[in-house]
């Protein structure tokens, strides 16, 4: 018998008689660095004894990821970091010519690019719900979770691969912060103007986030993460908006408006980066999330005046946003219920796909697994940019994308998955690793599609009431989230063909409904409901089709 498969005998039987013992064993293997040697000559009473020789030993990151080394870990997120700006430079070099010729454009890009990094630093906390609210020593980086500050509050005691283990409630209140911003901060800001809420938006972060740390309680942890939740994900939407508003009042070109549109949705990947290495780096959850808030405050702090520039901030307050919103007419009601089928699809599928399919990896990669999601995030948004010039359209690319995204379900559910072999990790032609590579490729169109989305729901709709729109649009895709994040946890779509065949139909419906909302990618922003009509129905006028 060879030296590796002692050690995979030798490391099972550890997790069947005694867990701290296994715990102990990884500790030993990274400390010594040798556990070739020290497998192969020991048995399991040797290294019981060995044991008893050395102190209580702690999960240390080294151990957590399952000896790779954190040298590779580094390189991947510098490269995944390289690869963004790399992005944004070929984006912006297309463009050079003619932001030499208008002097507004490079200040514009600086305040977008400033802008960028404020949301980048205030996504960051999405990043870390998984690790937050696992159990240590259950495929998680940190040395202290919630569990550990508040174990004392709990009764838990399941293992890994039963439903709902963990703190998956506290996933479900952060949803729940994300889902009532959406719904209530659009209105307000058509109401007041987006930045006048934005500083409060932001002081009310660095605050909620400070008063989380300081919690006592699980329960007060969980009444400030609701408005972390809160207050990070409405910077991202009133911040998105007033981006592509101003893309379109001071440039003609639509390229632009697509280009800065998607670059600008970095911020997600940049936040995922900056809070999966604060996570990999810090030992307990209270350092990294003062780590992540002192980070908005520096931010904050250092461009505040760049930030709130007069010159870009300002916008029209409409008094009676509300008014007109509910009196637009069938069409508007119509767009909002179409997109918002399409954004409850796409948050259902992510987050489901997210939360489930990590639980077939029984080796427990998990930090494998999320540098993975970040570097296909990047290859997503240059898939979408690169359609998107391809066909000069973006609701078509969109379909298309969704269409790929339920044949893959399709594909899965013609393999059985409750007839494979979950053990099974031979070879890359293993079904168990085609079911984890499709799980990927769901998540690869699905981004994508989240990079289009962003862009088409804000250009569908008329200034008054479009970020209005836009959050209730978002608001539904966060009901998605909570909807897939219980189906992952229960890993359901795994499991039931049903459910993949259901997750694949309503994909794929959601995919020929987006071709009814009007493509605005060569028109101007639309300042009345008649604008979305003559491009939505221009066969029903006799004016021309403004290009």
């Amino acid at each position: 018998m060879n030296h590796k498969k002692k050690i995979e005998i030798i490391y099972l039987k550890a997790i069947d008689d005694q867990k701290q013992l296994a715990c102990a064993i990884l500790h030993l293997q990274c400390r010594n660095n040798n556990r070739l040697t020290f497998f192969a000559k020991n048995t399991m009473t040797k290294a019981e004894h060995s044991l008893k020789q050395v102190s209580k030993p702690t999960w240390d990151h080294t151990c957590n990821t399952a000896g790779n080394s954190p040298a590779i870990i580094l390189f991947l997120c510098i490269i995944s970091t390289a690869v963004i700006f790399t992005t944004q430079k070929m984006c912006l070099k297309t463009i050079k010519d003619k932001v030499l010729e208008n002097e507004n454009i490079p200040p514009l890009l600086k305040w977008i690019l400033i802008n960028g990094l404020l949301c980048a630093v205030c996504l960051t906390h999405i990043y870390t719900i998984p690790m937050f609210a696992n159990i240590t020593n259950k495929s998680t980086f940190l040395n202290i979770t919630l569990h550990n500050s508040f174990e004392t509050e709990f009764d838990i005691k399941c293992e890994l691969e039963e439903p709902f283990c963990g703190l998956i409630w506290v996933k479900l209140v952060f949803f729940c912060g994300f889902a009532a911003s959406q719904f209530s901060m659009g209105f307000l800001a058509d109401r007041f103007g987006p930045y006048n809420l934005l500083g409060p938006l932001v002081k009310l972060l660095i605050f909620s986030g400070i008063a989380a740390t300081l919690a006592n309680t699980i329960y007060f942890f969980c009444f400030m993460w609701f408005w972390v939740a809160f207050a990070s994900t409405a910077i991202y939407l009133l911040t998105i908006t007033q981006v592509l508003e101003k893309l379109d009042e001071h440039i003609e070109d639509w390229k632009w408006r697509l280009i800065i549109g998607c670059a600008f949705q970095n911020s997600w990947t940049v936040g995922r980066i900056l809070s999966n290495f604060t996570v990999f780096v810090f030992n307990d959850w209270i350092t990294v999330m003062t780590f992540l808030t002192t980070a908005i405050i520096l931010v904050l702090f250092i461009f505040e005046k760049q930030i709130f520039n007069e010159q870009f901030t300002q916008r029209e307050a409409f008094e009676d946003s509300l008014e007109e919103f509910r009196h637009s007419g069938n069409v508007t009601y119509l767009n909002i219920i179409l997109l918002s089928l399409t954004w409850f699809a796409l948050g259902y599928n992510y987050y489901g796909n997210m939360n489930s399919w990590r639980h077939l990896d029984v080796r427990k990669k998990d930090i494998e697994h999320t540098i993975l999601m970040t570097i296909l995030a990047l290859l997503a948004k240059l898939l979408a940019l690169s359609i998107c010039f391809a066909v000069r359209r973006k609701c078509f690319p969109m379909a298309i994308l969704q269409i790929v995204m339920a044949l893959c379900y399709m594909i899965m559910v013609s393999m059985n998955p409750q007839s494979i072999d979950k053990l099974e990790y031979n070879s890359l032609s293993s079904p168990i690793n085609g079911l984890v590579c499709l799980a990927h490729l769901t998540s690869l169109w699905g981004t994508a599609s989240f990079e289009l989305i962003w862009v088409i729901t804000p250009e569908t709709f008329p200034k008054k009431y479009r970020i209005t729109c836009n959050g209730i649009c978002s608001g539904v895709a966060r009901l998605g989230a909570i909807t897939g994040l219980i189906i992952g946890e229960m890993k359901i779509l795994n499991e039931s063909p049903v459910v993949l065949t259901l997750a694949g139909a309503l994909i794929m419906i959601s995919a020929f409904l987006i071709k009814v909302i009007p493509d605005m990618t060569k028109h101007k922003m639309p300042n009345t409901i008649q604008d979305v009509l003559l491009v939505q129905f221009p066969h029903r006028f006799n004016e021309p089709n403004s290009a």
